[in-house]
Formats: structure tokens, C-alpha cells, sequence
């Protein structure tokens, strides 16, 4: 049955997705959580909802040859592994620290990702303003002005690529966020492209789908949760791109990392208080 609620709310999400390119994941698993889903099903859920738009993303920068696909290889080379690793360990968590343990786990660990998200995200804010200080355009990274190729990567580079996929898979696999804002947040620093923003949204696309896959098995998902999530979401990415040019976006990004960090802070609160 489609629930209202859910298309707005994933019409919105999806709409921050499109504007910022961050944001949605970080916060439609804590919301859902808020809204009475149980947090297995919320971190399933959500990656099949984020699976759909990062999909419709993957296309609209494929067209455009914004896409490394050996970036994408090495980046997956770490998270794939750490996605089936995380899926294996989730029976053992469950018969362990049982539904509601595991529930609370769930819930805790998300809290101190969105936490480290935020940070994360205020940190690039900072490091964008110390661009623009030297008279040096953010946006000139993603625009070439600063390309890197993939064969300019050192081998220690490439590694560190490796262990941040890894990262984000074990990550995604248990609270469906950071396949967008720990990532990017890297390779900002180790791979200045152009392709960075379409690479990123690819990758995401993979594993996010992957990730679906393994918590259906699960029977963490709830098709009509989703179903309704997308109602609203599919038009709410197109809209959000439409948009991007039109909005100042530094403010923005600031509030939705300090809304982040807020979510993160009131499930803390929420599991020990």
C-alpha cells in the first residue's frame, strides 16, 4: 500500500540528493527509525530506495563520460568484500545480542556514523573555504582544471582507495549510509577529476544494489516502504539537478551536515538515555 508519508519523504530526500549531492542516505534511515520502522528494515529499505536513484544518477553522468570506470574497479576491488563480509557476520549479530540487541546495535552504530559523516562533511566545507581564501575555485577540481588520471595514482594511493571502499561497504552493509560522503570525501584529495561526482554516484549505485539484494535475502525490506519512497524520489532527483544551478549551495550543505549531526546525536541520546 503507498503511504504518503513516504512519497514526501522520499520526494525530499531525493530532492537534497539532486541539490547537494549529499545528504539523502544520511538522513532517510534515521527518519524512518524516528517514524516507527524497526532499524533492520530501515537500513534495507533504504538502500534499495538509494539503489534506485543512484541508478538514475549513474545513467545521466554515463551519458555525459563523467565515469572512471577503473576507479570505480579499485574502489569496489575493497567494498564488495566488506559488503558480503558485513552480510555474513548479520546472523551471528542477530542469534547474539538477539532482535532487540541487535535493533539497539543497529541504532548506536548508525548514531556514530552520522556523527562521523557530519564531521566529514563540515571538515570538506572548511577545506573548500581555504580554496576559495587562495583565490582557488572548489569547483575547479571537478571542473579538469585539475585532472587526475588514474595511472597518475601512487600504488600507497591506490591501496588507501582500497581500505576507504572497505570502509564504506562494512559501513553501508550496516546503516545504509556513507557510500556518498566518506567516499567522496577521499578521493577529493587522492583523485582530482572531473569524474569524481559521477564515479562516486556509480560506485554507490553497485554496492547500495548489492546491499539491497543481501538484506532482501534477509527479509529486511519492506517493498511497499520502498515503493513509496520512490514514488516520490524519482521525480524529486530530477527536479533536485534541475535546481542545482539556481541555489547557493555552501549554506546549505553546512545546515544539512549540522542536521546530520543533530539526527546522530538524538539517536545516542535516544539508545543510552
Amino acid at each position: 500500500m503507498i503511504d504518503t508519508v513516504y512519497v514526501f519523504l522520499g520526494l525530499f530526500m531525493s530532492l537534497l540528493m539532486g541539490l547537494t549531492g549529499m545528504g539523502g542516505g544520511a538522513l532517510t534511515t534515521p527518519l524512518l527509525i524516528f517514524l516507527g520502522i524497526p532499524p533492520a528494515t530501515a537500513v534495507g529499505s533504504d538502500l534499495a530506495f538509494t539503489s534506485i536513484t543512484r541508478g538514475i544518477g549513474s545513467v545521466l553522468h554515463g551519458r555525459k563520460a563523467n565515469i572512471d570506470l577503473r576507479l570505480t574497479k579499485l574502489i569496489l576491488s575493497g567494498s564488495i568484500p566488506a559488503t558480503i563480509a558485513s552480510f555474513l557476520l548479520l546472523p551471528y549479530l542477530k542469534a547474539y545480542l538477539g532482535l532487540s540487541g541487535f535493533n539497539s546495535f543497529l541504532t548506536e552504530f548508525l548514531a556514530v556514523i552520522l556523527v562521523a559523516v557530519s564531521i566529514i562533511g563540515l571538515s570538506k566545507g572548511l577545506s573548500q573555504r581555504k580554496l576559495r581564501s587562495k583565490k582557488i575555485e572548489p569547483n575547479a577540481i571537478t571542473a579538469g582544471e585539475y585532472d587526475t588520471r588514474y595511472d597518475d595514482l601512487s600504488r600507497n594511493n591506490k591501496l588507501l582507495i582500497v581500505v576507504v571502499g572497505a570502509i564504506v561497504g562494512f559501513a553501508v552493509q550496516f546503516t545504509s549510509v556513507g557510500s556518498g560522503t566518506i567516499l567522496i570525501f577521499f578521493l577529493m584529495f587522492l583523485f582530482q577529476s572531473k569524474k569524481i561526482i559521477g564515479t562516486d554516484i556509480f560506485h554507490a549505485f553497485i554496492l547500495t544494489t548489492l546491499g539491497a539484494f543481501l538484506h532482501f535475502s534477509l527479509g529486511d525490506i519492506n517493498p511497499d516502504l520502498v515503493l513509496s519512497l520512490a514514488i516520490g524520489g524519482v521525480p524529486g532527483i530530477f527536479l533536485g539537478v534541475r535546481m542545482h544551478s539556481l541555489i547557493s549551495l555552501a549554506n546549505l550543505r553546512y545546515l544539512l551536515n549540522i542536521v546530520i549531526m543533530g539526527a546522530g546525536v538524538t539517536l545516542i541520546l535516544h539508545a543510552f538515555v
